[in-house]
């Protein structure tokens, strides 16, 4: 082993929780504990910016969302009820954890971390997601009961929304157009459709950067054979996802003088469309458009915009009920998107430090060169803000956002390892801490 793979060794072993959180979340789900795995990843990354907090650098992106996540503690005047409170503690561990993600994953890029250390595992579970989905959509109603559904059972808990998450199901089944929509990995298929959304882009950008002929092969096989189960989905936000970071690459390349990509796109969309006309797919495909079934969702949407306007500073701290509101089938109000649960549960200036935060990292971290592979990377960040309005993207698909973002501007080259400080005591050339040395390019 080399002097300079010596000094980067400790940094493959303090992002092994990330590892095991992404290639290992069949494993979580089939427990039934895939929830808690973000956060319990997050504890030892907490950890191991603590231990070098001296060195840790925090961002334009990551102050404004630190000024949110003050927000947040803020906004817990507003609880009234401990049902409210349970709500809260949630969320605001699940923010709490993507944040010490995205930050752990900024510094360790500096430190001389591998990117590819990273992404793979994102694309292992991208892979995963769409692979169990088939046997979902093949054999609908599939399920079986994990260990922490067992304990539930037996502890006599009747949580609709804790038994869902700890019981693995392959697929929901959809009343009105009567098939099974996949789910695997998540509870519902909407947190499935947000998953494999967000990190498509991530999976292209794995195609087009390896060099290995295999990983390409298996690639554009899972891409193929994952189109099944995405448009037997019916999860139009997911179709959005997927639209727009194509859509977002393509100008890219265009602006930047190259047309193959559209060209190869437009001969993919007309054969695709040709393939899905001739097959069962298109009458499912036209029947979703035909049934848009939004009522609930534009109920739901008035209603919590309704709600921050009664208390535009703080919010309620979380959703609130949404008992007697007509349409609703009685979800909470401030659900059905992460811009409206922020509206609820943070007022406006929460939402707007969120958002706010966001936007300074599509920014300061986009990628100059229009034909720079890490575009796809950028990407997921305008698909993570088009899912604001559709999906609860916390912690999941902002964890892999603040994770694209960082390996784009790192591999991008707008970002390099700085030279220990003589002057910091917890400099390498002082305490001798290997992983802090920076990494020649």
């Amino acid at each position: 082993m080399s002097t300079l793979q010596k000094k980067v060794r400790p940094l493959w072993w303090s992002a092994l929780p990330l590892v095991m959180w992404w290639v290992a979340l069949p494993v979580w789900w089939a427990l039934g504990i895939q929830r808690a795995a973000a956060p319990l990843a997050a504890v030892p990354l907490g950890l191991w910016l603590l231990s070098r907090w001296r060195r840790v650098e925090v961002p334009a992106p990551f102050v404004l969302f630190a000024g949110f996540l003050a927000w947040v503690l803020l906004s817990a005047v507003a609880l009234t009820t401990m049902r409210y409170g349970a709500s809260y503690a949630m969320r605001l561990t699940m923010y709490v954890a993507a944040f010490v993600i995205g930050l752990y994953v900024w510094n360790a890029l500096r430190r001389g971390l591998t990117p590819r250390l990273l992404i793979w595992p994102i694309v292992a579970m991208w892979a995963s997601a769409l692979v169990l989905a088939l046997p979902g959509v093949i054999v609908p109603g599939l399920t079986f009961t994990s260990p922490m559904d067992w304990l539930m059972q037996h502890a006599g808990i009747g949580n609709s929304f804790l038994r869902d998450s700890a019981r693995p199901q392959f697929s929901e089944w959809d009343q009105v157009y009567g098939i099974a929509r996949p789910s695997p990995l998540f509870a519902y298929t909407n947190e499935w459709g947000a998953a494999v959304g967000i990190t498509t882009p991530i999976a292209i950008y794995a195609l087009v950067t390896t060099r290995r002929v295999a990983l390409r092969v298996a690639l554009v096989a899972l891409l193929v054979i994952g189109a099944i189960p995405v448009i037997i989905s019916l999860n139009r936000g997911c179709w959005i996802s997927i639209g727009l970071a194509v859509a977002y690459v393509l100008v890219r390349r265009a602006l930047a003088g190259d047309f193959r990509p559209l060209v190869a796109v437009v001969t993919t969309a007309v054969v695709g469309t040709f393939a899905v006309l001739l097959s069962p797919l298109s009458e499912l495909i036209a029947d979703r458009f035909a049934y848009s079934n939004t009522s609930t969702r534009a109920t739901l949407y008035d209603a919590s915009l309704g709600l921050a306007m009664k208390s535009p500073l703080v919010g309620y701290a979380s959703p609130q009920s949404s008992a007697g509101l007509a349409d609703s089938n009685d979800v909470a109000v401030g659900t059905h998107g992460q811009i409206w649960t922020l509206l609820v549960s943070q007022g406006f200036i929460g939402a707007a430090l969120f958002v706010l935060a966001l936007l300074a990292a599509l920014w300061a971290w986009r990628p100059r060169e229009g034909r720079a592979p890490e575009v796809w990377l950028h990407a997921v960040g305008f698909v993570l803000l088009a899912q604001l309005v559709f999906y609860e993207v916390v912690p999941d698909g902002l964890a892999v956002a603040f994770v694209a973002l960082a390996v784009c501007a790192t591999t991008a080259g707008r970002h390099r390892p700085d030279p220990p400080d003589p002057r910091d005591t917890s400099s390498p050339s002082r305490q001798g801490t290997p992983d802090e040395l920076p990494i020649p390019r």
